[in-house]
């Protein structure tokens, strides 16, 4: 695995647990929003080091 690879399965996996949490969650309390809120920013950051990479380049 090389290291360039590491953000694309970050961002799968949390889009993974994104529909995960939608499914299993019948009630919205702040957990759920804490749960999505968290996996959202992971997405962000994960994207601005991938845009980051390639202005490097």
């Amino acid at each position: 695995m090389k290291k360039k690879d590491i953000p694309l399965i970050l961002i799968f996996l949390s889009f993974i647990l994104i529909v995960a949490n939608i499914i299993k969650t019948d009630y919205h309390t702040i957990g759920f929003w804490l749960r999505v809120s968290s996996s959202l920013l992971l997405i962000i950051g994960m994207y601005l080091i991938i845009r980051n990479r390639k202005k490097e380049r």
